[in-house]
């Protein structure tokens, strides 16, 4: 009978660890492939997302500078970036996109300028899809809006430069927790040029909605969302340069 009640004992602890490890947002996965591979293909999963993130920069000094982005974007062309200094140095101003103009205005001036939209540097056919095509040497392979949006929030909202690190490089899961009322993954990565980089990943989208930047044990960049909307409506008067404003040459 004793032995009978041991065993009814372990199974009872059992159960309640797999209870604590199945409750929230669900089974808890330790393997990190889902996250990263979600974020290798997030920009095929979503067509709208608008919203707004913080940034915080940290120098060797400790001192620390911020912006603001607000952003709007419709794929696979239209773009509306707001860029707020909040560190008061007056380096404001919008990068827009309708897809047949890019628009970069200075609030300072009410002015923009206008150029063509680069269509043909918009090929994503080269993009890896999948985590086996990853050859993890530190060559990375960004998305092309990356290059082409003067907008720190870009590289969150296209993240597939966060799986494609160098060999040695190691991701795990934290944890899976709730963050704007999205579902977003915990992920972590040790590099092996000592530095920790933490990504609160959407498991909708594969975007970046928040992150931390540790360098060589010191803080580089804190990132936030403070909004977040996917597949919403966004008028086009959005993507085009604000009334008042006048075109100047480039």
């Amino acid at each position: 009978m004793k032995r009978k009640g041991l065993i009814v004992s372990v199974l009872a602890g059992v159960i309640l660890v797999i209870l604590v490890l199945t409750s929230g947002c669900g089974v808890f996965q330790s393997s990190p492939d889902a996250a990263l591979s979600t974020m290798l293909t997030g920009y095929t999963k979503w067509q709208t997302v608008q919203g707004q993130a913080e940034f915080l920069w940290y120098d060797a000094d400790g001192k620390t500078q911020s912006h603001t982005n607000k952003f709007a974007l419709a794929l696979p062309d239209k773009v509306h970036v707001d860029l707020i200094d909040t560190s008061g140095a007056g380096n404001s101003g919008m990068w827009i996109s309708d897809g047949q103009n890019i628009y970069t205005v200075v609030e300072k001036t009410k002015t923009y300028t206008q150029r063509p939209f680069p269509k043909d540097q918009m090929d994503t056919s080269k993009l890896p899809t999948d985590l086996k095509q990853l050859k993890h040497a530190g060559g990375v392979i960004t998305h092309p809006m990356i290059m082409l949006i003067v907008a720190p929030v870009a590289k969150y909202i296209f993240p597939i430069w966060f799986p494609q690190g160098y060999t040695g490089d190691k991701y795990f899961i934290q944890r899976e927790e709730n963050f704007l009322g999205r579902k977003v993954w915990v992920i972590e990565c040790d590099t092996i040029h000592n530095d920790n980089l933490t990504a609160w990943v959407d498991q909708e989208t594969g975007i970046i909605v928040k992150y931390n930047q540790v360098v060589q044990g010191k803080k580089y960049l804190e990132m936030t969302f403070t909004a977040f909307q996917v597949n919403g409506q966004i008028s086009p008067d959005v993507f085009t340069p604000p009334p008042g404003y006048s075109q100047v040459s480039p």
